[in-house]
């Protein structure tokens, strides 16, 4: 049995800008060969501190994309709906498939790992959600009165527009809040 022993800080400090995206690899490969990883408790305080942040960052980004998704597809309906077509609908089906397929298992972790940020941002998602079934509902009426579904999606890209701030608003107060007071 082979024992890895990762240094406390600061000697940890040196390392983790070396190893902080190879980390899950390193624990991968220390399971995979049946090694034992010990290490400090700051250490391990550490390394879950940062894998809560790359979750949340990565549920972030995926909600941030999903909600661009939306705004990007639903523009041409409020400045330009002459050139806008059913293509484009059918384009972000398939696009905000793949991104909400990835935010539900993003969600999962962070709502595992932190409770109360999950907790935080679960409203906004609600928001996200309604906003892709009203998308489905636009597309139907766009297939039957192209008139009537410019008219749906052009609200919709209003509301995608408002979402999108308050996400932004939102996460930028959830990592001011989880900054140590000094770095405020």
């Amino acid at each position: 049995m082979i024992r890895i022993f990762l240094a406390s800080p600061p000697t940890f400090a040196a390392h983790v800008a070396f190893v902080e995206d190879q980390v899950p690899s390193l624990l991968g490969a220390a399971k995979w060969v049946g090694t034992e990883l010990y290490m400090p408790k700051i250490v391990e305080d550490e390394l879950e501190g940062q894998y809560v942040l790359s979750i949340e960052a990565s549920y972030d980004k995926l909600n941030a994309a999903a909600t661009h998704s939306i705004c990007w597809t639903t523009w041409p309906t409020k400045y330009d709906p002459k050139r806008f077509a059913y293509s484009q609908l059918e384009k972000y089906d398939a696009e905000i498939h793949l991104l909400l397929t990835n935010i539900v298992g993003a969600r999962v972790v962070l709502a595992a790992l932190s409770p109360s940020v999950h907790g935080q941002l679960s409203p906004l998602l609600a928001r996200l959600y309604d906003i892709d079934v009203r998308m489905g509902e636009a597309k139907a009426l766009f297939g039957e009165d192209m008139k009537g579904g410019l008219a749906a999606l052009t609200k919709i890209h209003a509301a995608s527009v408002e979402l999108d701030d308050q996400l932004l608003k939102e996460i930028t107060r959830l990592n001011f809040d989880s900054r140590p007071p000094e770095m405020r």
